[in-house]
């Protein structure tokens, strides 16, 4: 009789709540019956007979990943060992914490693991951290927690992502963590013109909408903007004036392009889902930001965007009024 409290232990454990008998074991008078049904929930549920193996967790949780990438029409991410590094950083950084603190609570310095385990440079990264404890199959709960998790599980089905990595530890107290990272790649040259394209359209829509003339494409223009994006993404600055003090007007009289008045946009977001959207809403919403583009003086733009080695993107929208 006395491994049976052993194993209702084990039991409240799986069952987070679950009352004991008030005895804490099996009266005598319920017999050999109640004993044998006992030893068979021991055998069920206890971990060192029923226990799901990390490796054997894992291979779940990738089938499930790439299951539903399949059912949302996306094609499959690639597994990268060095994201699978990155995760194993984080579960051994979680995992070392002491049992009695607030594992989940820890902070979250992706950026910082991802460089840590050499993942550079990215566009953007989302991590999934979970724990479960006393579960014979934990799969089914982390996969549901993953699918809840917002923009972590957004990654795994949307357009854009790349590649991820995950890891799998079982901790000195008993609690099975579980580590997934999904990154998208840095834009290539065909990516971000296909963002200048997009950030032009919807700045002539504005326009469009509030009875304006659209602004005419100027490709010496573009490559004024483009060159300052790449300066700031380059020598990680933001600002209209460069660090030698060059102005938007210097830059286009130094590349030969006459005009009466010139203005300039300029705007960064790192790890936004919608990153044109971003800086048109985000110029929109500042005066005068706003003004240049809602401006019927302006009749031409040029817009260059780059992206730094963390995957984070400069945007820079020229507004010219030629000379009179």
């Amino acid at each position: 009789m006395a491994i049976i409290p052993a194993c209702r232990a084990t039991e409240r454990s799986v069952r987070p709540g679950t009352p004991l008998n008030q005895t804490g074991g099996c009266p005598l008078r319920e017999g050999l019956l109640l004993l044998l049904v006992s030893l068979g929930s021991l055998l069920a549920v206890c971990p060192t007979s029923g226990q799901i193996e990390p490796d054997t967790l894992e291979v779940g949780l990738v089938r499930h990943l790439q299951a539903a990438r399949e059912a949302a029409g996306r094609s499959p991410l690639e597994r990268r060992p060095v994201l699978d590094r990155a995760a194993d950083l984080r579960a051994q950084q979680i995992a070392g914490l002491p049992p009695d603190h607030r594992r989940m609570a820890a902070p979250n310095n992706l950026r910082g693991i991802l460089a840590q385990a050499g993942a550079t440079p990215y566009r953007r990264a989302a991590e999934h951290l979970d724990m479960k404890k006393g579960y014979p199959d934990p799969l089914p709960y982390l996969a549901r927690t993953w699918e809840n998790s917002g923009q972590p599980w957004r990654m795994v089905t949307g357009e854009g992502s790349d590649a991820f990595g995950l890891a799998v530890h079982e901790t000195g107290d008993g609690w099975t963590l579980f580590v997934a990272i999904v990154l998208q790649d840095v834009m290539g040259h065909e990516d971000l013109r296909s963002l200048e394209h997009r950030a032009f359209e919807a700045v002539n829509r504005i326009r469009s909408q509030r009875g304006l003339s659209p602004l005419k494409a100027m490709g010496d223009l573009s490559a004024v903007a483009r060159a300052h994006s790449v300066d700031m993404a380059e020598r990680e600055y933001f600002d209209h004036r460069s660090p030698e003090g060059g102005l938007p007007s210097d830059r286009v009289k130094e590349a030969g392009i006459p005009f009466f008045r010139v203005a300039e946009n300029i705007q960064y977001n790192y790890n936004a889902p919608e990153p044109v959207e971003n800086a048109v809403q985000s110029w929109m919403e500042s005066p005068a930001h706003r003004a240049n583009i809602l401006s019927s003086d302006f009749t031409h733009t040029g817009l260059g965007v780059a992206s730094d080695v963390r995957g984070g993107l400069y945007f820079t929208q020229l507004f010219l009024h030629p000379p009179r």
